[in-house]
């Protein structure tokens, strides 16, 4: 699938890892992402490198504004679960309404289409990283840039660090440190509940 048309603003998948609760006897963290524009022609290395699609950024037309992918870890398993995509409802409301449906529904199928078809022809996965780059090229996205993971209570600040970079057509780079930042979620979860990681 290609990726954005050329001349258009480049776009990338844009995966921000976090601390979630801890409790005495479990921790948690998040892997939350959302389609970003990129600033410049090369790789992003800061998240100041990385502009919102949307209200508060630009290209309104786009239904990638939308987009979003959430993933939990916590200290019990190593990888990534509870991995769910689709679109937010308009104006951040909680409530997905018959107004969001008929804007979302037929984008829903078309995400649902191609990565059915990805799954049909590379095999179904529950990994994360894999999910996130198939997303990325059902989306005809540019790149995938996956930030550090903050300090517990830490905000993104524009000198952020992008830990890892790069296209969706060479996504070695990507898959490792996404599945790299899955393990030390894993680790921190698993130090913040007070126990060794399983």
């Amino acid at each position: 699938m290609p990726a954005s048309t050329p001349g258009a603003a480049r776009s990338a998948l844009v995966l921000r890892p976090r601390h979630g609760v801890a409790a005495r006897d479990c921790a948690f963290a998040h892997v939350d992402g959302l389609v970003m524009l990129l600033r410049g022609p090369d790789q992003p290395a800061v998240a100041g490198d990385l502009e919102p699609i949307g209200p508060d950024g630009c290209d309104h037309s786009s239904r990638r504004e939308r987009f979003r992918l959430t993933a939990q870890i916590d200290d019990r398993a190593p990888g990534a679960y509870a991995i769910r995509y689709g679109y937010a409802a308009a104006n951040g409301a909680e409530i997905f309404t018959p107004a969001d449906l008929a804007w979302a529904g037929p984008s829903l199928r078309r995400l649902a289409a191609g990565m059915e078809c990805l799954a049909t022809r590379e095999g179904r996965t529950e990994d994360l990283a894999e999910t996130a780059l198939r997303l990325a090229r059902v989306l005809r996205l540019d790149a995938i840039a996956v930030l550090d993971v903050p300090a517990p209570g830490d905000w993104l600040r524009p000198r952020h660090p992008v830990l890892a970079a790069g296209a969706t057509a060479s996504p070695a780079a990507i898959l490792d440190g996404l599945r790299a930042v899955v393990a030390r979620l894993h680790a921190d979860c698993a130090r913040r509940a007070g126990r060794a990681a399983a």
